[in-house]
């Protein structure tokens, strides 16, 4: 997994690529740690490019979103692909995270 960061309208945004499993899940944690120290709420995870998801990955995604969420912030998915999708979909994670079928959407949802 490779990623870039830049931040928009006070959101930090996320751009993922690749396959987000077991060998990349330090990569994926360092970013929240980099959020957590930089004090990030309001956080958009872009998985345009994002070819495949483990158990892990989503774990973490869903543990990150409810410290953040204690927090006052949240976690917003965009750009997912429909099989991707589907994952979060299997063990009810659409009913936890918003997804948005853009990153714009995903930012002008944080006003």
């Amino acid at each position: 997994m490779k990623f870039k960061q830049e931040v928009r309208n006070g959101v930090s945004i996320a751009y993922l690529k690749g396959e987000l499993d077991l060998q990349m899940l330090r990569t994926f944690n360092l970013l929240f740690e980099e959020f957590s120290e930089q004090n990030v709420l309001k956080i958009v995870l872009d998985f345009g490019e994002v070819s495949f998801i483990d158990s892990q990955s989503l774990t973490t995604i869903i543990t990150k979103a409810i410290a953040i969420r204690k927090k006052g912030g949240d976690i917003k998915i965009s750009r997912i692909a429909p099989p991707i999708l589907r994952v979060f979909e299997l063990v009810r994670m659409k009913d936890i995270i918003d997804f948005y079928p853009d990153t714009e959407s995903a930012i002008e949802a944080f006003s």
